[in-house]
């Protein structure tokens, strides 16, 4: 992965709610349960546009309705302030790339958040990434991670944020303080920590309580000072979405 490597592990700690607002809960029983689908980004379901725009679809035989149906997500990418997508000197553009190597300990590759600050003179949250997720019905027992959250003075300082009008839990590896919300988000509470890419300690993992149709990741670089000669991009890494869906959320 260039620069940085990919986190491994599963570093959790004391779950804590957030303050997200909590869509009514749906009344789910006999043949409506909700059962296991969940995104594997390995699969040829994923279709990356651009640098800014992505998709997956997948399909599944509803219990029932019987008839071949799929759920499909989409993820949008939208860059605020002096933030830019990739990298800042010549190189790939990894942004919404799958990596081709595990994230988080999962055993698997994830979706890449890459980016660079185009003017050093400003960092912060004003410059910052936002990437959008989209279903297109409602999906039960969201769970993923986002990993690889630390730092490196005058390079990167990681901070990010989990903003969606569904209620979610987190856990934090050892070295993330934070809630994932606006004025206290996830990050290494050093401006200098490259995690153990050996572990999980730099993992923020997310369980939603509530159904869910979208949710938003914040990405940006908390930096005061900048070092000389360096390529300052900085990159975070999204699991495979773990979920349940109702055959119900079908019905003619």
């Amino acid at each position: 992965m260039g620069r940085r490597t990919i986190v491994k592990g599963g570093a959790w700690a004391v779950p804590v709610v957030s303050m997200a607002a909590s869509l009514p809960s749906v009344p789910l029983s006999g043949p409506c349960l909700p059962f296991d689908l969940g995104l594997v980004w390995t699969g040829a379901g994923y279709v990356r546009y651009s640098n800014t725009s992505a998709s997956y679809v997948a399909s599944f035989q509803n219990p029932v309705t019987g008839q071949n149906d799929q759920v499909t997500v989409t993820m949008s990418a939208t860059f605020f302030g002096n933030m830019e997508s990739g990298p800042e000197g010549i190189g790939t553009d990894r942004n919404l790339r799958l990596t081709t190597s595990n994230v988080g300990g999962t055993g698997a590759p994830g979706i890449t958040m890459h980016q660079h600050l185009s003017d050093l003179s400003t960092t912060m949250r004003d410059n910052r990434q936002e990437l959008t997720f989209t279903f297109d019905k409602p999906v039960y027992e969201l769970k993923f991670g986002i990993t690889d959250i630390d730092s490196a003075r005058g390079d990167f300082w990681d901070h990010v944020e989990l903003k969606s009008p569904s209620a979610w839990t987190y856990t934090n590896g050892s070295t993330i303080i934070g809630a994932g919300v606006l004025n206290n988000a996830w990050r290494n509470p050093n401006d200098n920590d490259p995690v153990d890419n050996t572990t999980g300690i730099g993992n923020a993992n997310i369980t939603f309580t509530d159904p869910v149709t979208t949710f938003t990741i914040v990405y940006w670089d908390n930096r005061s000072s900048t070092g000389l000669g360096i390529d300052n991009d900085q990159n975070i890494f999204i699991t495979n979405l773990d979920f349940k869906v109702s055959g119900c959320d079908w019905n003619p």
